[in-house]
């Protein structure tokens, strides 16, 4: 089992508000895709991929053979059924704003590694205790109330030398997020997503409905995100 520390979360902390700010002062058809800004300006570590090195079949086995192991897991049904096993990650910016992200490597039969990204910003100051709030894609974003969140996602493979490519561009439709536990890098809960993607190059749209248990931990393995107190 291999282990690393968590990434600097600077960039978490200074987007939510940013997000917060463009969502209050925009109505949603005025409002610019905030997709590729998401997961661009928060920077590689919130869509890690594994190393070249990293083999598919040993983590599938890992996964089976250790249940115990404080890995977000869950299914993905739709265009793509597999189960999923990852990591997520939270970022606060200590003023009431804040995001969570998910990364999970699917571990259906195919030979080619597929990690799904997620990202949820927050919308609204945070309150204590536990939080529970619905999911909404970007064409929605008015409906949506203090509480709830912005969803956006995408799934990646593998692309030249260490670098991943986009592979499907996400839609989301709706779903919820629920926080048992949420500290200053420590989240637990559930997570719903329902939604659509498209496969980069193609026009068809597929369906797509990820439910996952978000474990409270302090490590995960390699290639997603550790949860590891400071």
């Amino acid at each position: 089992m291999r282990v690393f520390r968590a990434p600097d979360m600077a960039l978490w902390a200074l987007v939510p508000a940013v997000l917060a700010a463009i969502l209050a002062a925009a109505p949603a058809a005025a409002m610019e895709s905030q997709a590729d800004f998401m997961f661009e300006m928060l920077g590689p570590t919130t869509c890690a991929f594994p190393p070249a090195e990293f083999d598919l079949d040993q983590y599938r086995q890992l996964v089976a053979d250790n249940p115990d192991l404080p890995l977000t897991r869950g299914t993905m049904q739709g265009g793509i059924s597999s189960g999923i096993a990852g990591g997520t990650g939270y970022g606060d910016d200590g003023r009431g704003s804040y995001m969570v992200g998910m990364q999970g490597i699917l571990l259906d039969q195919s030979e080619e590694v597929t990690v799904l990204c997620v990202i949820l910003a927050h919308i609204g100051a945070k309150e204590p205790g536990p939080v529970s709030g619905a999911i909404f894609g970007e064409e929605h974003i008015d409906a949506s109330q203090s509480g709830d969140f912005l969803g956006v996602f995408k799934l990646v493979r593998a692309g030249e030398g260490d670098q991943s490519d986009t592979y499907a561009t996400g839609t989301v439709s709706g779903g919820s997020l629920t926080l048992d536990e949420l500290e200053s890098d420590v989240v637990a809960g559930s997570l719903l997503l329902e939604g659509s993607y498209t496969p980069v190059g193609t026009k068809g749209v597929m369906p797509l409905s990820v439910n996952v248990a978000i474990p409270r931990a302090e490590n995960v393995l390699e290639p997603v995100w550790t949860l590891e107190r400071k």
